[in-house]
C-alpha cells in the first residue's frame, strides 16, 4: 500500500549523541539536527517521504500478525526511489529483513513502532506488553543506520488520554523514549500527533514535533 501522506516535522531539541551504527553493509551514518534541519553526514537533509505500510494490502492489518515480506518491500522501494522520495514513514515496525532492504536501498526511514493509541496506558499488562515490542524491535532496529526517526504512537486521542489518565500516559511515553535513546543514541523519538486535536499535548516531551497534516 503506497499511501501519500503530507508529514511537519518541526525540531524542537537535539539529540546528545551523533547516530553512528553499524549497517548490514558496515557503512556509518551521523545523523545530526541543528537549525531547525535534519543533517546527515554534515549535509542538510530535506526529508521527502512517503507513508508506507506493508501490511495493509487488503486480508492483511499492521498491527495483527502478518507474512514477512522483504521482496515485495524491494519492489515497492524501487517504485518510491523511482519517484524520486528519499525516505519512507511506516506505522508499525518492519521486520529486520524488511528493514535490511530499505538499508540496502539507501532510503531512510521514519520508524513506526505499533504501539496502539486506544489502550489503557495505566495497565501494568499494557505496559509490560508494549515493552516487550519496543525491546523486540531494538534489539535488531538499533544495527540500521537508515532509521532516522522513531515514531512510537500514532494520533493518540485527547479523549482517551484523558479517560487513562495524563501521567500514566506520559510516564509510558517517557518510558519507551528513554529505553530507545539508551539503545540507539542520537535519533530521535516521537509519537505522532494530528495537526488538528494533539496541541494539548506538550511535544517537548519528545526529541522533535511530528504531526500528521
Amino acid at each position: 500500500l503506497l499511501t501519500a501522506m503530507l508529514l511537519t516535522f518541526a525540531v524542537s531539541a537535539t539529540p546528545s549523541n551523533a547516530a553512528q551504527q553499524k549497517s548490514g553493509e558496515s557503512t556509518k551514518t551521523r545523523l545530526e539536527i541543528k537549525d531547525g534541519w535534519y543533517y546527515i553526514n554534515g549535509q542538510k537533509f530535506f526529508v521527502n517521504a512517503l507513508g508506507y505500510e506493508i501490511g495493509a494490502r487488503p486480508g492483511q492489518h499492521p498491527y495483527k500478525e502478518r507474512f514477512n515480506e522483504p521482496e515485495r518491500v524491494k519492489q515497492d522501494l524501487a517504485v518510491i526511489k523511482a519517484a524520486g522520495f528519499n525516505a519512507i514513514r511506516t506505522w508499525s515496525e518492519l521486520s529486520e529483513d524488511e528493514l535490511k532492504v530499505v538499508q540496502d536501498s539507501g532510503l531512510k526511514v521514519i520508524f513506526g513502532i505499533g504501539m496502539r493509541p486506544d489502550e489503557d496506558f495505566a495497565d501494568p499488562a499494557i505496559i509490560d506488553e508494549y515493552m516487550t515490542i519496543v525491546k523486540k524491535v531494538l534489539a535488531y532496529s538499533k544495527n540500521y543506520d537508515c532509521i532516522i526517526t522513531y515514531l512510537i504512537m500514532n494520533e493518540p486521542m485527547p479523549q482517551h488520554i484523558e479517560s487513562v489518565g495524563a501521567q500514566a500516559t506520559v510516564d509510558l511515553w517517557t518510558k519507551v523514549r528513554e529505553y530507545i535513546h539508551q539503545e540507539h543514541p542520537g535519533i530521535p523519538v516521537t509519537i505522532t500527533g494530528n495537526s488538528a486535536i494533539t496541541e494539548f499535548v506538550d511535544m517537548n516531551l519528545f526529541d522533535i514535533y511530528a504531526y500528521n497534516a
